[in-house]
């Protein structure tokens, strides 16, 4: 947040700064969208843009790889092993053993925990497709309303804005989604390489123990992990919320929790600890 100017301590060799043109990395146009303050690149395979994709793709709140961060997709993206989210489950031991780094142990070791994510939860699915203005959360209201990728996918705009939480950009910006021909391929070779969605494991008729509640998970837990723990809240019917609020129930504290512990006792919001949580959700 800019509080104030200090011309004074601006070096007199300074000059005024002008807004990019091309993206640095492809040289496309840049645009502004409506009511946005961010440039975007134009290219829709721009190289920034398809190694941040693949970066969101195997995160912790989507598939969750182990072992495939940040730097080895970039390395895989400049040698060409990768192109789309896809490739990654067409990677073999042999393609990775000779890069510096691997060896066969290590090479095997990621081949498996790439394919152990073959199968994964419907809206872990729909995080990963980095859709524009969905989230964790939205995801998990699509995977429950839809419950089959193939119901998603034949959604039209309207199915979108009845959900309660999904607005009109919102809802604009999935069905394009879904659309678009680029991504349509995508799809499809996610079903070529064996990558299949099952459905959510939700408690029905909003009978769960947490069915109404908001949650926010903070800190390390010893038992699970933290997007373990708001996956839990979730099937027992509840809402995860990023930060607290006066609007939230309660907060999981594990250890090390950080300011969101503060906040929540300076609001006044009741703080659980691992042992009370997992009861909670027995």
């Amino acid at each position: 947040k800019v509080l104030e100017v200090l011309p004074r301590l601006r070096p007199r060799n300074a000059r005024p700064i002008s807004a990019p043109r091309k993206c640095p990395v492809c040289g496309s146009p840049v645009e502004r969208r409506a009511g946005e303050v961010a440039l975007y690149c134009t290219r829709k395979n721009c190289g920034a843009q398809r190694e941040r994709q693949i970066q969101h793709f195997v995160s912790k709140g989507a598939f969750d790889i182990v072992g495939l961060g940040k730097k080895i997709v970039a390395r895989f993206l400049q040698l060409g092993l990768v192109n789309t989210p896809a490739d990654i489950f067409r990677l073999t031991p042999n393609d990775l053993r000779e890069l510096e780094g691997f060896g066969d142990v290590s090479a095997q070791k990621l081949v498996n925990a790439i394919a152990a994510k073959r199968e994964i939860f419907l809206s872990r699915f729909i995080n990963a497709l980095g859709i524009r203005h969905v989230g964790e959360e939205t995801a998990q209201l699509l995977a429950r309303e839809f419950g089959t990728l193939q119901k998603l996918q034949k959604a039209t705009q309207e199915d979108f804005e009845n959900i309660d939480g999904v607005g009109p950009e919102m809802a604009e910006s999935i069905r394009e989604f879904f659309q678009d021909t680029v991504n349509q391929k995508l799809l499809l070779d996610f079903a070529e390489v064996g990558v299949k969605t099952i459905a959510e494991r939700v408690v029905a008729g909003g009978s769960g123990k947490l069915t109404g509640k908001t949650v926010v998970v903070t800190g390390t837990l010893s038992s699970l992990s933290r997007e373990e723990a708001k996956e839990a809240v979730r099937r027992a019917g509840g809402k995860v919320a990023g930060s607290v609020s006066k609007n939230t129930d309660f907060v999981v504290a594990g250890e090390n929790p950080g300011s969101k512990y503060a906040d929540a006792e300076k609001l006044g919001v009741k703080i659980v600890d691992e042992d009370e949580f997992l009861r909670l959700i027995k």
